[in-house]
Protein backbone atom coordinates (compact mmCIF):
# COMPACT_ATOMS: atom_id res chain seq x y z
CA UNK A 1 0.00 0.00 0.00
CA UNK A 2 2.63 2.08 -0.49
CA UNK A 3 2.91 4.43 -3.31
CA UNK A 4 4.80 8.02 -4.20
CA UNK A 5 2.02 10.11 -2.80
CA UNK A 6 2.57 8.07 0.57
CA UNK A 7 3.96 9.14 3.97
CA UNK A 8 5.97 6.42 5.55
CA UNK A 9 7.13 6.07 8.97
CA UNK A 10 9.42 3.71 10.03
CA UNK A 11 10.25 3.42 14.13
CA UNK A 12 12.84 2.00 15.66
CA UNK A 13 12.50 0.90 19.11
CA UNK A 14 15.97 0.31 19.92
CA UNK A 15 17.93 -0.73 23.38
CA UNK A 16 19.50 2.98 23.13
CA UNK A 17 16.00 4.29 21.92
CA UNK A 18 13.74 5.33 19.61
CA UNK A 19 14.52 6.57 16.12
CA UNK A 20 12.14 7.67 13.70
CA UNK A 21 12.39 7.97 10.20
CA UNK A 22 10.55 9.08 7.00
CA UNK A 23 10.91 7.05 4.00
CA UNK A 24 11.39 8.14 0.14
CA UNK A 25 8.62 6.38 -1.84
CA UNK A 26 9.31 8.72 -4.57
CA UNK A 27 12.91 8.63 -4.78
CA UNK A 28 13.34 5.34 -4.31
CA UNK A 29 9.59 3.37 -4.24
CA UNK A 30 11.19 -0.48 -4.35
CA UNK A 31 13.92 0.20 -1.51
CA UNK A 32 10.53 1.67 0.40
CA UNK A 33 8.25 -1.02 -0.44
CA UNK A 34 10.84 -3.82 0.63
CA UNK A 35 11.67 -1.92 3.70
CA UNK A 36 8.03 -1.73 4.77
CA UNK A 37 7.72 -5.11 3.94
CA UNK A 38 10.30 -6.88 5.98
CA UNK A 39 9.32 -4.42 9.15
CA UNK A 40 5.94 -5.74 8.63
CA UNK A 41 6.81 -8.91 8.69
CA UNK A 42 9.41 -8.76 12.22
CA UNK A 43 12.85 -9.07 9.98
CA UNK A 44 14.14 -5.95 11.72
CA UNK A 45 13.37 -7.26 15.36
CA UNK A 46 15.72 -8.51 17.45
CA UNK A 47 18.37 -7.35 14.93
CA UNK A 48 21.46 -5.97 15.97
CA UNK A 49 23.56 -3.05 14.85
CA UNK A 50 26.36 -5.21 13.69
CA UNK A 51 28.83 -2.03 12.86
CA UNK A 52 29.63 1.57 14.01
CA UNK A 53 31.69 3.76 12.11
CA UNK A 54 32.16 6.76 15.34
CA UNK A 55 31.58 10.26 13.37
CA UNK A 56 30.14 8.54 9.89
CA UNK A 57 27.48 5.49 10.73
CA UNK A 58 25.96 3.12 11.94
CA UNK A 59 25.06 -0.11 10.24
CA UNK A 60 21.81 -2.92 11.32
CA UNK A 61 19.54 -5.17 9.19
CA UNK A 62 22.11 -7.96 9.11
CA UNK A 63 20.16 -11.01 10.31
CA UNK A 64 23.47 -12.79 10.16
CA UNK A 65 24.96 -9.53 12.28
CA UNK A 66 28.58 -9.60 9.95
CA UNK A 67 27.75 -7.26 7.02
CA UNK A 68 27.44 -10.49 4.67
CA UNK A 69 23.47 -11.22 5.56
CA UNK A 70 19.85 -10.46 3.60
CA UNK A 71 16.57 -11.21 3.59
CA UNK A 72 16.78 -14.16 0.32
CA UNK A 73 16.35 -11.45 -2.42
CA UNK A 74 17.71 -7.88 -4.18
CA UNK A 75 16.44 -4.96 -4.36
CA UNK A 76 16.87 -2.84 -7.85
CA UNK A 77 19.39 0.07 -7.47
CA UNK A 78 17.89 3.36 -7.15
CA UNK A 79 21.19 5.45 -6.82
CA UNK A 80 20.82 8.92 -6.10
CA UNK A 81 21.82 11.63 -9.47
CA UNK A 82 25.77 11.84 -9.58
CA UNK A 83 25.93 14.67 -8.32
CA UNK A 84 23.91 14.15 -4.99
CA UNK A 85 25.30 14.68 -1.36
CA UNK A 86 24.69 12.62 1.58
CA UNK A 87 24.01 14.43 4.77
CA UNK A 88 24.24 13.05 8.41
CA UNK A 89 21.00 11.95 9.02
CA UNK A 90 19.89 9.88 6.13
CA UNK A 91 19.46 6.46 6.04
CA UNK A 92 20.83 4.71 3.36
CA UNK A 93 20.58 0.93 2.32
CA UNK A 94 24.20 -1.04 1.57
CA UNK A 95 25.43 -2.71 -0.76
CA UNK A 96 28.87 -4.18 -2.27
CA UNK A 97 28.12 -2.66 -5.71
CA UNK A 98 25.57 -3.06 -8.17
CA UNK A 99 22.69 -4.81 -7.85
CA UNK A 100 23.60 -5.80 -3.97
CA UNK A 101 21.30 -4.04 -2.44
CA UNK A 102 19.42 -6.48 0.23
CA UNK A 103 17.63 -5.18 4.08
CA UNK A 104 21.23 -3.61 5.17
CA UNK A 105 20.89 -0.20 6.16
CA UNK A 106 23.25 2.27 7.95
CA UNK A 107 22.54 5.63 8.97
CA UNK A 108 24.72 8.54 8.54
CA UNK A 109 25.73 10.46 11.78
CA UNK A 110 28.46 12.52 11.32
CA UNK A 111 30.60 14.67 8.54
CA UNK A 112 31.79 11.50 6.74
CA UNK A 113 28.60 11.63 5.16
CA UNK A 114 30.07 13.53 2.38
CA UNK A 115 33.09 11.46 1.22
CA UNK A 116 30.54 8.77 -0.04
CA UNK A 117 29.71 8.31 -3.81
CA UNK A 118 25.29 8.23 -4.74
CA UNK A 119 25.75 4.56 -5.07
CA UNK A 120 23.44 3.81 -2.40
CA UNK A 121 19.76 3.71 -2.32
CA UNK A 122 18.48 6.53 -0.06
CA UNK A 123 15.45 5.01 2.02
CA UNK A 124 14.87 8.22 3.75
CA UNK A 125 16.06 10.42 6.44
CA UNK A 126 15.69 10.20 10.30
CA UNK A 127 13.22 12.81 11.93
CA UNK A 128 13.38 11.85 15.38
CA UNK A 129 15.78 10.02 17.84
CA UNK A 130 19.35 12.21 17.19
CA UNK A 131 20.08 11.44 20.92
CA UNK A 132 19.48 7.92 20.24
CA UNK A 133 21.95 7.80 17.70
CA UNK A 134 24.59 9.58 19.39
CA UNK A 135 24.10 6.71 22.08
CA UNK A 136 24.60 3.97 18.99
CA UNK A 137 27.29 5.56 17.71
CA UNK A 138 29.35 6.28 21.00
CA UNK A 139 29.40 2.80 21.85
CA UNK A 140 32.96 1.64 22.18
CA UNK A 141 33.90 -0.95 19.11
CA UNK A 142 36.79 -2.81 18.29
CA UNK A 143 38.32 -4.26 14.73
CA UNK A 144 36.19 -7.30 13.76
CA UNK A 145 38.19 -10.28 13.42
CA UNK A 146 39.36 -11.46 9.26
CA UNK A 147 37.96 -7.69 8.43
CA UNK A 148 39.98 -5.49 6.74
CA UNK A 149 39.19 -2.77 9.52
CA UNK A 150 35.68 -3.09 9.95
CA UNK A 151 33.86 -2.29 13.43
CA UNK A 152 33.16 -4.51 16.01
CA UNK A 153 30.44 -2.62 18.55
CA UNK A 154 31.90 -4.47 22.19
CA UNK A 155 28.34 -4.39 23.73
CA UNK A 156 25.16 -5.49 22.30
CA UNK A 157 23.22 -2.61 20.45
CA UNK A 158 20.05 -3.86 18.88
CA UNK A 159 16.51 -3.11 17.57
CA UNK A 160 13.54 -4.25 19.89
CA UNK A 161 10.88 -4.02 17.26
CA UNK A 162 10.39 -1.89 13.64
CA UNK A 163 7.04 -0.81 13.24
CA UNK A 164 5.21 0.93 10.40
CA UNK A 165 2.42 4.04 9.69
CA UNK A 166 1.37 4.85 5.78
CA UNK A 167 -0.50 7.45 5.52
CA UNK A 168 -2.23 8.00 2.01
CA UNK A 169 -3.79 10.76 0.61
Amino acid sequence: DVTPASTVTVTLETSCGQIVMGLDPVGSPQTANSFVFLAREGFFDGQVFHRIEEGFRVFSGDPEANGQGGPGYLVPDEFPAGDFEYTPGMVLMDNVGRGTTGSRFFILTGEGASTLNPQFNLLGEVTSGQGTLEAIAGVETAVRPGSTGQSLPLETVYIERATVEVASP
